[in-house]
């Protein structure tokens, strides 16, 4: 869309540093996923969205990233619970979610994998020709190295952002919300040790670059945080 590159030229500009306190846990509730669609509707109805700073659509340009990442992470990491139709492209994807979590604000303290899985599942119950992996390793890489600056600098306390490690965040942070419960994670708040734990997992194996991108991130984490015994 020329309209929404544009956004991204003159936003891009403005790189947004936030504080780490300010960051949102990597795994996501309802309420969360509710308020990253909103930004991303305002985003993609550029120009039309009328905004008072720069930094105001910085943030909605970022959580448009996230918001699909998000999505594709849970659909590549559920694969065995949703049924979505070849040929369903990502912005209806992004709809079906969207208006499933506007129709249905009392679920929003619910898990965000809960609400993905259940608004596909309502918008397509009847088994069809299946999705395949939204993402492979090399996806996944790509948006990684272009967000592996940015990722080392926030390692250093310095929390910058941008599109590209929007869409590397929400797609890591989709799957771990789906498989948390596949390895220990550290006892943080700041979700970067994870995206950099998936990422030098990523530089150490380009040989399974091939592989869905959901095996890798979950592969990268065990490694990482090994259950007791594991």
């Amino acid at each position: 869309m020329n309209m929404k590159r544009c956004l991204a030229t003159i936003v891009l500009g403005v790189v947004i540093a936030v504080s780490a306190t300010a960051q949102s846990n990597i795994v996501y509730t309802g309420q969360l996923l509710e308020q990253a669609w909103q930004r991303y509707q305002r985003a993609e109805n550029y120009p039309d969205q009328t905004y008072t700073s720069p930094t105001e659509a910085a943030k909605d340009l970022l959580s448009d990233g996230e918001y699909q990442g998000f999505i594709a992470g849970v659909m590549d990491a559920n694969l065995d619970k949703v049924d979505v139709p070849v040929g369903v492209t990502v912005a209806q994807l992004n709809a079906i979610v969207g208006s499933y979590l506007d129709n249905h604000a009392e679920l929003w303290n619910m898990s965000a994998v809960v609400l993905v899985i259940q608004s596909l599942k309502a918008a397509f119950p009847a088994r069809s020709e299946r999705y395949e992996f939204a993402w492979s390793g090399n996806t996944l890489d790509k948006y990684w190295q272009a967000a592996k600056p940015l990722i080392i600098l926030d390692l250093e306390g310095n929390v910058i952002q941008n599109s590209d490690w929007s869409l590397y965040h929400g797609y890591v942070a989709g799957v771990i919300s789906s498989d948390i419960e596949k390895f220990l994670p550290p006892p943080t708040t700041n979700d970067t040790p994870f995206l950099a734990v998936v990422g030098n997992y990523l530089d150490d194996h380009p040989e399974q670059w091939n592989q869905p991108a959901a095996i890798l991130v979950i592969e990268a984490l065990q490694q990482a945080f090994p259950k007791s015994g594991g």
